[in-house]
């Protein structure tokens, strides 16, 4: 007898799986009122500094980070080399959109990038000193019509007065994604008696799933006024870690009003697969290319603090991800925090 395949199912509800994946990981405590709310993090990315809607267009992503007393569980996946160690618990909801270059063509454009969207829910571990930070998140969600980017840049545009997109019914299959994200991180510090100082952050991470799986290493500097004692501003396009804190030293930074630092963040990646690229992994998408292995991201920015509020801008530029779309790319990301 024959059996139909049945594709993703269009009726799944995203959310109702983000909230079963953040039951699931908080049911691990034993003692969840040890839980203290240490951020809240709004990030927004777009291109609009590049003037053009393509390759990776924008995104959004709302994160929560809580530090943790008495944990167990996941948190023995991670190792420490310090006696004084801090334990942190994030939580997000993000999407991100692609595009090609141009809007107007209905049919599909086999020399550009696919249409896609990718939202999804994140969970994440991290352990801390005053030098290093292991994290391991986890994110689950879909790629597809299911992940909404046809409505929501089609509201936007309609808002913005700008091109509707007419390509979206080419876009990549519906596909549920799982990544998993191990990172490490150390810091380097100096600072003088007048808070005017330096932070040096090299990073490794590695990134396993079906939506992107790859290596990277990097390194994050900051220069400033009493800078924000953390390991480093993330962007969604780079990674979108929570900016977990060196918790001590973050509180004693915090009293102070203001805090301003300039930031530079430099990172090579050997990439494995990236669905954005390469397309669906179970079926042949519409669109596909053939990735680059290498991809190196150069950015910059700012960051001003007063008081609980924190504003950060950044400007990343990547090499081309597609062997046969030799174009670079920049996109602009605004954090906005609120310390508790």
């Amino acid at each position: 007898m024959m059996h139909k395949m049945h594709h993703f199912s269009p009726h799944f509800s995203f959310f109702q799986l983000f909230f079963f994946l953040i039951f699931l990981t908080t049911s691990s405590f034993s003692k969840q009122n040890d839980w203290e709310l240490y951020h809240v993090k709004l990030y927004i990315e777009n291109d609009i500094l590049a003037r053009e809607d393509s390759q990776y267009t924008g995104g959004a992503k709302l994160d929560v980070v809580y530090k943790i007393d008495n944990p167990d569980g996941l948190y023995k996946l991670l190792i420490a080399d310090d006696a004084k160690i801090f334990f942190f618990r994030s939580f997000a909801i993000g999407s991100q959109i692609y595009t090609p270059n141009d809007l107007t063509q209905s049919k599909p454009i086999f020399n550009d990038w696919s249409y896609a969207a990718w939202t999804y829910g994140e969970v994440g571990v991290h352990k801390s000193t005053e030098k290093t930070l292991n994290s391991l998140l986890l994110k689950i969600g879909v790629v597809g019509s299911n992940a909404k980017g046809k409505e929501v840049q089609t509201a936007i545009h309609k808002w913005t007065n700008s091109t509707k997109p007419e390509g979206w019914d080419n876009q990549i299959y519906n596909e549920l994604g799982i990544d998993l994200t191990y990172i490490y991180k150390r810091r380097y510090e100096y600072e003088d008696q007048t808070l005017w100082g330096l932070s040096i952050v090299p990073s490794f991470d590695v990134d396993f799933g079906n939506i992107v799986t790859q290596s990277s290493l990097g390194v994050f500097i900051r220069m400033g006024y009493n800078t924000v004692k953390d390991f480093g501003s993330s962007t969604m396009s780079v990674g979108g870690e929570s900016c977990i804190p060196v918790y001590s030293k973050q509180k004693q930074s915090l009293q102070q009003k203001w805090s301003i630092s300039f930031n530079t963040l430099l990172r090579g990646s050997v990439v494995a697969r990236d669905i954005f690229v390469e397309g669906n992994t179970f079926r042949k998408s519409i669109v596909s290319h053939e990735r680059n292995n290498f991809v190196v991201y150069i950015g910059g920015g700012i960051s001003i603090r007063y008081r609980s509020f924190n504003f950060d801008f950044m400007q990343i530029y990547n090499t081309p991800k597609a062997k046969d779309i030799d174009r670079s790319k920049s996109v602009g990301t605004v954090l906005l925090t609120y310390f508790y």
